[in-house]
């Protein structure tokens, strides 16, 4: 009898596990662009290393140790899509760690950001996180926080009342979309009390939550009336002007 019910269990839960895999993979966000190719292209330019953790871009030519930029992904997002905006970043000369996690909704693993500060010679770093990610790293702030964190960009992302820097000496500044169909508004505008007065605000008139990255289309999400390219500029050349006020 107990035979036949460990039986059933085992034959349950694997049911269980094969449904969410299956589940998963129709929800989870993969790039828009052939990887390979484009890192083959960027490696004229970049040195591309991949760990369990995280992938590493450094400038081949231009490299420092002044600044690094560790950047965390939306939920169920394949970290890969944010590399193009990356690649243009460390083309600037700074160190870029894109996180990796075994699988996307473990988005509170802390322990990667750990490594990079403890590994590495870099002085001043910038947390970027888009979607769920920038709760990643403001999640991290609140449990461990660091003297190396500068600058805190949060693409289409806010904080909760459990997350109030409001009195910080860290950087912030905050991007969003106006055409945005995946981001709460309200409690965007909610929670900006919990950032600090100093916060920099900027608002892309047309972009959307999906053109942060390369993956796509998000589930609900609207097109946007200005191209990717347009909004991934913005970002960049923002982020830019945040490293030249460190």
């Amino acid at each position: 009898m107990k035979k036949n019910l460990y039986i059933s269990v085992g034959i349950w839960l694997f049911g269980t596990v094969l449904l969410f895999g299956v589940l998963l993979s129709f929800i989870y966000y993969r790039t828009d662009y052939n990887i390979k190719n484009f890192v083959l292209y960027e490696s004229k330019y970049l040195d591309f290393k991949y760990t369990n953790d995280y992938i590493s871009l450094s400038n081949k030519i231009n490299s420092s140790d002044e600044f690094g930029l560790i950047f965390c992904p939306g939920a169920f997002i394949k970290e890969e899509a944010y590399l193009p905006v990356l690649s243009e970043l460390s083309k600037q000369g700074m160190k870029v760690y894109l996180l990796k996690y075994g699988h996307n909704f473990d988005m509170f693993n802390i322990g990667n950001i750990n490594k990079i500060l403890s590994s590495s010679d870099i002085k001043n770093y910038i947390l970027v996180g888009h979607s769920f990610g920038g709760s990643k790293i403001l999640n991290y702030l609140k449990q461990n926080g660091s003297n190396l964190i500068k600058c805190v960009v949060l693409l289409s992302s806010y904080g909760t009342n459990s997350q109030d820097f409001s009195d910080s000496n860290i950087k912030f500044l905050s991007i969003v979309g106006s055409e945005d169909k995946i981001i709460n508004f309200k409690k965007y505008e909610n929670y900006k009390n919990n950032l600090p007065s100093t916060t920099k605000y900027v608002y892309i008139e047309g972009g959307n939550h999906s053109y942060f990255g390369n993956y796509g289309l998000q589930f609900g999400d609207s097109v946007g009336s200005i191209s990717k390219e347009r909004q991934q500029f913005i970002v960049i050349n923002e982020i830019l002007k945040l490293v030249e006020e460190i």
